[in-house]
């Protein structure tokens, strides 16, 4: 919504003054937003502050009614939005929904190696790809999640040969997790089972198909119902060796035909840039690489936009991936690129146990979490504290990794992830259940624009709401979801801030009414971003 504030502005100056600049939302002391005249000095062969004053002449004489004062400092005409203007404009659009978009976007997040339970550095993966495709959803795009099963791997094969030889028909996740760490330190005794398991995968074989997906679909059900907990979830799960025998596509395949080389074993690839990109080893059975194609082609059939989530360790492979793509299909996949999440000593490794599961996080997190209730609430009934607990233990730990930007490595502490003050989901819940108890409290009121309302604190607030719309718009398209978390951080500060310095429930009624509809913008505004983030929305705490 600032962003149309600025979009105003440079359309007024280009009609004006013929000139086109660009307007950029501060929102600071000095202006809510900006206008920069470096830019125009060369063209104009002027000094920059003379330009920005004879631009800010032009437009006081106008006496533009969206904004209460306009001034010249320097090179920089600062703008600051009006509030009547602003509490109008916000009251009434903070109930609209984006509208429905003609274009499918699929999101492809988390299809981690069914090997074991999830652990913590993994969970980075659906928590941004969930948050991903809610953003979008709420956007009004058509959004489909997906979880890609990797079923003929190495890693796999190694997990079910050992299954074959050691694994018993009741076997727990635990059970699974063991046999795979002790394939991959035995692997001369486990490797040439392994091998007869991606052949025989590999040419389809019925039995070995009902095999794999029999243990691997257990594996799927703990690690779906431990990402359950923290509010992930998917509408279709592909598996690899469907796409190979079921779902590929010969277009696609008679294509790479063309494009492949044989090295000197022969074994089959396709130049990119140099690098050979191998699809077939020597045997003639196919390379995930291969497969990982096949399965882009059948998701390109089923969506506009294709959205991938994977670790920084890709950046090449996705890089190859998109070139290849570029040529068979015609199109690429937009792929978010995250950095690891560690633990203080090192890497995490499933292969060799040194790993933090996602379910002893969320463990761990519910018992904290019930410590602080119990603390806070000793009167209230069982049945609410466990409630409570579970909603606020396992929004911390999702928000925990989401406020981190993407690109940056995240080193995994119970302190910081069970932190329950400061920038945290549970100040983020606190501060919308706050604005339901005063709602709650105040009962019936007359909801109308705050046009009257002059306190620092109201109009900062109001600002604050008005953003919402840019951050989720910007945010759609370079998909940065942690600017979300910090929007969500901001707004609550915002709101506290309010909730100090501007009583609602004790104020005169005029006043009252006004700063209730602030309050009820608020929780309306912080509900759809805490919704995106996949924050619990709790009425009580």
């Amino acid at each position: 919504m600032l962003e149309d504030y600025a979009r105003k502005i440079e359309k007024t100056i280009e009609n004006v003054a013929g000139l086109k600049v660009r307007a950029e939302v501060i929102l600071s002391e000095h202006g809510d937003i900006t206008v920069k005249a470096f830019n125009l000095a060369r063209e104009l062969r002027k000094n920059p502050a003379e330009i920005a004053s004879g631009i800010t002449k032009k437009l006081k004489e106008m006496k533009i009614e969206e904004f209460s004062e306009i001034r010249n400092v320097g090179a920089y005409i600062n703008f600051f939005i009006s509030p009547e203007h602003l509490a109008k404009n916000l009251y009434e659009n903070f109930r609209k929904s984006f509208p429905e978009r003609n274009e499918r976007v699929l999101v492809e997040h988390t299809s981690a190696n069914p090997t074991g339970p999830i652990h913590i550095g993994r969970a980075r993966n659906p928590i941004i790809g969930d948050t991903i495709a809610r953003l979008l959803k709420h956007m009004g795009y058509e959004t489909m999640v997906e979880y890609y099963v990797n079923d003929m791997g190495k890693q796999v094969a190694m997990l079910l040969a050992a299954v074959k030889k050691k694994g018993t028909e009741n076997m727990s996740i635990d059970d699974y997790t063991k046999l795979y760490q002790e394939a991959y330190k035995n692997e001369e005794e486990y490797g040439e089972e392994a091998a007869k398991i991606m052949r025989d995968l590999e040419n389809c074989d019925i039995d070995a198909r009902k095999f794999s997906r029999k243990h691997i679909e257990r594996i799927m059900k703990d690690i779906t119902k431990t990402l359950e907990k923290i509010g992930v979830s998917y509408d279709s799960f592909v598996y690899e060796s469907d796409v190979l025998c079921e779902n590929s596509s010969d277009e696609v395949l008679e294509k790479l035909k063309n494009m492949m080389k044989t090295d000197e074993t022969g074994a089959k690839y396709v130049d990119v840039d140099g690098e050979r990109v191998y699809l077939f080893r020597s045997d003639g059975t196919s390379l995930y690489f291969l497969r990982d194609i096949l399965y882009h082609a059948y998701k390109a059939k089923r969506c506009d936009r294709m959205i991938n989530v994977l670790g920084e360790d890709h950046k090449s492979y996705g890089k190859n991936l998109n070139k290849i793509l570029k040529e068979v299909l015609g199109r690429e996949a937009e792929i978010v690129y995250y950095s690891f999440v560690s633990l203080p000593e090192g890497k995490m490794s499933t292969r060799a146990g040194r790993v933090v599961y996602l379910r002893d996080v969320l463990k761990e997190a519910l018992e904290r979490s019930r410590e602080e209730i119990e603390k806070r609430y000793p009167e209230e009934k069982d049945e609410w504290k466990e409630y409570v607990a579970e909603k606020i233990a396992y929004s911390a730990v999702r928000f925990n990794i989401l406020k981190v930007q993407v690109s940056k490595p995240v080193v995994f502490r119970w302190e910081d992830a069970l932190n329950f003050e400061g920038e945290s989901a549970p100040y983020i819940m606190y501060s919308y259940a706050r604005a339901c108890s005063i709602l709650r409290k105040l009962g019936k009121f007359n909801e109308k624009p705050p046009c009257n309302l002059n306190h620092v604190s109201e109009i900062k607030l109001m600002k604050k709401l008005a953003m919402f719309k840019d951050v989720v718009e910007k945010t759609s398209v370079d998909l940065e979801v942690h600017k979300i978390a910090k929007y969500a951080i901001e707004l609550a500060d915002a709101f506290n801030d309010f909730y100090r310095d501007c009583p609602v429930i004790k104020a005169e009624e005029d006043i009252r009414d006004e700063r209730a509809t602030i309050v009820l913008m608020f929780k309306e505004i912080m509900g759809k971003t805490m919704e995106i983030l996949g924050i619990e929305k709790l009425e009580r705490m």
